[in-house]
Order: structure tokens, then C-alpha cells, then sequence
């Protein structure tokens, strides 16, 4: 005989983890076609997936804050703040190509140019601030094409492109809170 969750109330977990700070949460996969093209696809294993065509999979049960800013929780602002969160949990977590590797043409075929560390982390940030930029773009498409006026959607790009840099670094992580059950005495 199997004993139901209700008759046998124990506790497998001693402890809980997770990250606050969403209002959010999908209810069916979402998929939209972007402007961003990647050289593989991109997969954060668990909600999102860019292929190199610019198609963009958010699986259900992905959370995500929405709008940031001054602004308002408008329906002409939600798929724009689902797909530039999702772009920027990827930029945080390094899964969107940032560093492009160069070469040089020389002689009879291609030969691997040299850089310093400097060089190589100039490039990549320079790399990252494209991709962020796109990503800026992406949500000012996105709100147009929702039926956000003009105006807003400016205002709302100006405001990511000139407040938003902390936000797609990978020195922002989230928090991750835990909390445990206590022994009982």
C-alpha cells in the first residue's frame, strides 16, 4: 500500500534555495523570431534557447521582474521586458558569444592574430556592449510592434541604453537565499 503526501507529512528537504526579485512567471513556451544571430545555438539548459537564426524558445516557468525603471507594467511593455530579461540572463551568465575571434589574412591563407590579456578583455567587452545593444534594440522592436507609441518605446530604449549596463554584467547575480528547517530539540 502507498501512503499519500497528506498521510505521511515528512520533510525530504532540510533546505530551500531561490532568487527573489520576480513579479512573472510563464505559463506556455514562448517563441519569437529576433534580430539577434548567434554562430551555434544557445542553451541555458533549463529556459532559454537562441538558435542562429534569431528564433528565441522561453520555456514555460520562466520568471522575470518585467518592466524596470520609472515605468509602468503596460501590455505593450511584457513581451519586450520577457525577451530583453531573458537576453540578459544570458549576457550575465556568459552564454551569448561576446568574444569574436580574429584573424588576419597573410600570405597564402589565414594566420591566428596574437593579443595581450588587455587586448583580449578590451575586445570582449567591447563584444558584450554590442550584444547588449541588440539586446537594447530587441525591446524597443518588441514594444513597437506590441502597439507601444513611439515615444515611450524611445524613452524605454534610452533609458536600458544608459542605466542598464550593471544589469547584463556578469558581476550581477541575483542573490540566492536559503533558508533551513530547524532541528527539532
Amino acid at each position: 500500500m502507498t501512503t499519500s503526501f497528506s498521510e505521511n507529512p515528512r520533510i525530504e528537504s532540510q533546505v530551500i534555495e531561490w532568487q527573489g526579485g520576480f513579479k512573472y512567471q510563464l505559463e506556455e513556451d514562448f517563441v519569437v523570431r529576433t534580430e539577434i544571430l548567434v554562430n551555434r545555438v544557445v542553451d541555458d539548459g533549463a529556459f532559454l534557447r537562441l538558435m542562429p537564426d534569431g528564433w528565441l524558445l522561453i520555456r514555460k516557468g520562466y520568471a522575470w521582474d518585467g518592466p524596470s525603471g520609472p515605468t509602468f507594467d503596460t501590455d505593450d511593455f511584457m513581451i519586450g521586458s520577457l525577451v530583453h530579461d531573458a537576453f540578459y540572463q544570458m549576457l550575465r551568465r556568459g552564454l551569448l558569444p561576446t568574444a569574436v575571434v580574429t584573424k588576419k589574412k597573410g600570405g597564402a591563407g589565414f594566420k591566428k592574430e596574437t593579443k595581450t590579456i588587455d587586448q583580449f578583455n578590451a575586445e570582449k567587452t567591447r563584444a558584450a556592449a554590442r550584444v547588449k545593444k541588440l539586446a537594447d534594440k530587441e525591446l524597443y522592436n518588441l514594444c513597437r510592434r506590441c502597439g507601444m507609441p513611439r515615444w515611450r518605446a524611445a524613452y524605454v530604449y534610452l533609458g536600458v541604453r544608459w542605466f542598464a549596463d550593471v544589469a547584463a554584467s556578469p558581476r550581477s547575480k541575483r542573490k540566492i537565499r536559503v533558508v533551513a528547517i530547524a532541528r527539532r530539540q
